[in-house]
C-alpha cells in the first residue's frame, strides 16, 4: 500500500511535532551536566552515592534515548523529502500504515526490524 499525499503529510507534521517535543527534552536534560559533574566532586556517603549514580544512569539512558529518536526522526524527515518514507531501507517493501501510525520514525518494516535487532544487540 502506497502512502497518500495526505496520509504522509499528517506523518511529517507528527515527526515535527515529536522532534519539537524531544528537542525541549533534551535541553532540560542536557542543563542538567552540571549537576553530574558536582557529583563527581562530591564525597556523599555509600546510600547516597548510589542514589546519585542511579540517578545519574538514568539520566544517561535518557539522553541516549532522546537523541536516538532525534537522529530517527531527522532520517525520517529526510525520507520524506526524498519520496522515500514508508519503505522499508532494508528490503524495500512498504512498511505497513499501522506501524508508521504507531511508530511514524520506522525505517524498517516489522521482519526487517526484527532481523536488524538480533543482530545488533548483544
Amino acid at each position: 500500500m502506497t502512502l497518500t499525499d495526505p496520509q504522509i503529510s499528517d506523518f511529517k507534521e507528527k515527526l515535527i511535532s515529536e522532534r519539537e517535543q524531544l528537542s525541549r527534552t533534551k535541553e532540560s536534560v542536557f542543563h542538567s551536566d552540571i549537576d553530574r559533574i558536582d557529583l563527581r566532586v562530591e564525597r556523599p556517603s555509600n546510600s547516597d552515592e548510589n542514589k546519585r549514580s542511579g540517578a545519574v544512569e538514568k539520566e544517561i539512558a535518557l539522553e541516549h534515548h532522546v537523541l536516538e529518536s532525534l537522529a530517527a526522526i531527522d532520517l525520517a524527515l529526510a525520507r520524506i523529502k526524498s519520496d522515500d518514507y514508508g519503505v522499508c531501507v532494508d528490503c524495500s517493501v512498504d512498511i505497513p500504515y499501522q506501524r508508521l501510525y504507531a511508530f511514524p520514525a520506522a525505517a524498517r518494516c516489522v521482519d526487517c526490524k526484527l532481523k536488524y535487532e538480533k543482530l545488533n544487540i548483544p
